[in-house]
């Protein structure tokens, strides 16, 4: 169900809310914001052929062991032969410095290993409906993989069976 609503902070969201029983409602400009993206990407032949492959699948989940620790994603599609992903951009040609900036170097990183296979990006931009496909150099999986040992070592820093450091006890200090 969608709310004719501007925002969530409306009274007509909140009744609507309210008398729906669920957490979160979408807002109709935003079904139809997902509604013109997904007709630009469906538009574009190529990523139309990769989307909806008959060997694909959708939605996957996988957990598997990545130095030592436990770590989950969800495959928005998997492929015979990579994973795809989808996003969304403000700017398709700041994609590659967004996909730094949002970590999807680690998420690559990440999924190659759960499930084995390479990753790509098909992205849209959300104004103009400009769309990319990027692939993953072994410099960007590199990156990603850095990120990925680093965050185990903060991990296993606070949490981990022999935590040198008390979460509560961390702070952050700096100079303005």
């Amino acid at each position: 169900m969608a709310v004719e609503a501007s925002t969530r902070t409306t009274n007509l969201y909140k009744d609507a809310l309210a008398s729906s029983g669920a957490d979160m409602l979408l807002l109709q400009k935003e079904v139809d914001d997902c509604e013109r993206m997904a007709k630009a990407l469906m538009g574009n032949l190529t990523f139309y052929d990769m989307i909806r492959d008959s060997a694909n699948t959708y939605e996957v989940p996988a957990i598997g062991e990545i130095g030592g620790v436990q770590w989950k994603g969800k495959s928005d599609i998997v492929g015979s032969e990579i994973l795809i992903d989808l996003k969304t951009t403000a700017n398709i040609d700041d994609f590659k410095f967004s996909a730094r900036k949002y970590n999807y170097d680690s998420q690559a990183y990440i999924y190659n290993q759960l499930f084995g296979k390479p990753m790509v990006f098909i992205a849209v931009e959300k104004e103009s409906l400009r769309t990319g496909l990027f692939e993953c150099s072994d410099e960007f999986l590199d990156r990603g993989r850095e990120k990925v040992y680093k965050a185990i070592e903060v991990y296993q820093k606070f949490f981990g069976p022999n935590a040198t450091d008390d979460i509560t006890q961390y702070f952050k200090l700096e100079t303005l």
